[in-house]
């Protein structure tokens, strides 16, 4: 996966069906450019900025608006990588997240492959779903109840493990654009795809691109 500024913006220009002149792109526009600026020094792990959160709410808003993500707020007792977490999220994209199944049906099949086993007479469900939260620190950040945050315990890349607001991720779509913006914040060029849902969202993409540019 080659990471670029401009292939990112051609990407959110697909996945929004956008055009450089429109008033939505142009506000998209600013927000990203903000954090190509190093005045947006990261403040967090993963690539955290200001920049980059305020550029993820605005284009998650953008998700919510387009049915690519769940216009409802996260449960309050929800508890990550449980299976109260996993079925909540899988609910959310059967039932209310119409067009990310239709734009990216071999993802969301992914997303909810699931393997069932027997243990003491009972069926145990175990859920494809590898991704959880995005890591930054939104304690200071103005956002919407719709924006699925929550306070908890973060797990930092170098560091002990931290209490602050974080995201809760929709879908494999909104870990993608996230992950790429984290990328874009820390100057890496290339990066190693071993999440399935991931690889899958990438590969979907590139033919929506495809589709676009006939």
């Amino acid at each position: 996966m080659d990471i670029s500024q401009e292939e990112f913006k051609e990407i959110i220009k697909v996945i929004f069906n956008e055009t450089e002149g429109s008033e939505w792109y142009k506000k998209f526009e600013e927000k990203f450019d903000k954090i190509t600026k190093e005045d947006d020094k990261i403040i967090g792990d993963y690539g955290c900025s200001i920049g980059a959160m305020e550029l993820m709410l605005f284009i998650r808003k953008r998700m919510r608006d387009e049915g690519l993500a769940p216009i409802i707020s996260l449960i309050s007792d929800i508890s990550i990588r449980g299976k109260k977490h996993y079925d909540y999220i899988i609910d959310c994209m059967q039932n209310c997240s119409p067009q990310f199944i239709d734009k990216f049906p071999e993802t969301y099949n992914i997303d909810i492959k699931k393997s069932v086993s027997v243990r003491n007479g009972k069926e145990i469900v175990n859920y494809n779903l590898s991704y959880d939260v995005d890591g930054w620190n939104y304690t200071n950040i103005q956002y919407n109840c719709e924006d699925w945050m929550k306070y908890m315990p973060v797990k930092q890349e170098e560091k002990p493990v931290q209490n602050y607001v974080t995201h809760f991720y929709y879908n494999e779509l909104d870990h993608y654009l996230s992950y790429y913006v984290s990328l874009i914040k820390k100057h890496v060029e290339k990066a190693k795809c071993q999440d399935p849902g991931l690889k899958e969202i990438i590969r979907e993409i590139a033919l929506l691109k495809n589709i676009r540019k006939n």
